[in-house]
């Protein structure tokens, strides 16, 4: 597997409080940035993770973020998973995740988001933002 991306986003965190499936947290991204081997740009600020903390301590992702590339092609990236560490101290995450991305219909061939759909974009990516 090859390293998609390492990011890093400014983010507000909401307490939506206790639900029967646990605590729900609505991180909502500000702004951000990736960059990797051969896919760079910034995250644009109209995404974010509903957060669930189960009884377990792991917490449940669901991660919906626009990434725009250094060439301006717009990159819907959507993933489910779970992670396990501290909630407060990034080197302990450990990410179980799946992936879903998507362009639009009119991109075009030859760009650094062919590469990405042509490799089907397997995560592997390193977080520098807390989930809290």
């Amino acid at each position: 597997m090859e390293l998609l991306y390492e990011i890093t986003m400014d983010v507000d965190v909401r307490d939506v409080g206790a639900t029967p499936s646990g605590r729900r947290r609505i991180v909502v991204v500000k702004n951000g940035s990736f960059s990797g081997p051969r896919l760079r740009g910034r995250v644009l600020p109209c995404g974010g993770d509903w957060l669930l903390e189960r009884a377990d301590g792991s917490r449940r992702l669901d991660v919906r973020i626009t990434l725009e590339t250094h060439d301006g092609a717009l990159i819907y990236a959507s993933y489910l998973g779970i992670i396990h560490g501290s909630a407060t101290d990034v080197s302990t995450h450990y990410f179980r995740t799946g992936r879903c991305w998507r362009r639009p219909p009119n991109s075009t061939t030859g760009s650094i988001t062919s590469w990405l759909w042509a490799t089907g974009g397997a995560l592997a990516h390193r977080s520098g933002t807390p989930c809290t």
